[in-house]
């Protein structure tokens, strides 16, 4: 298996490469399957507060999976409060 694909766990919580995040994802049928979904909530992360889930290891940038979901559930709550 290469480095690429491996599960990352740091702290007790799941850490993977985003390769290897969307593929999880893919497999599962989860969103987001693709590497570019993800990149993209990355890029956006001061906006769209999923920037505790990225972590920046030298070049490398892992998926916090705990604060990921975290993060969406944050969202879907945000949106639901607006919706009443």
């Amino acid at each position: 298996m290469g480095q690429d694909t491996q599960e990352k766990t740091i702290n007790n919580s799941k850490k993977f490469t985003v390769k290897s995040f969307a593929l999880k994802n893919r497999e599962s049928g989860a969103w987001p399957h693709s590497e570019s979904a993800i990149w993209a909530l990355k890029a956006r992360t001061p906006e769209n507060g999923f920037g505790k889930a990225f972590i920046h290891i030298g070049r490398r940038v892992l998926v916090d999976e705990d604060r990921f979901w975290e993060a969406v559930a944050n969202l879907q709550g945000a949106k639901n409060a607006s919706n009443r």
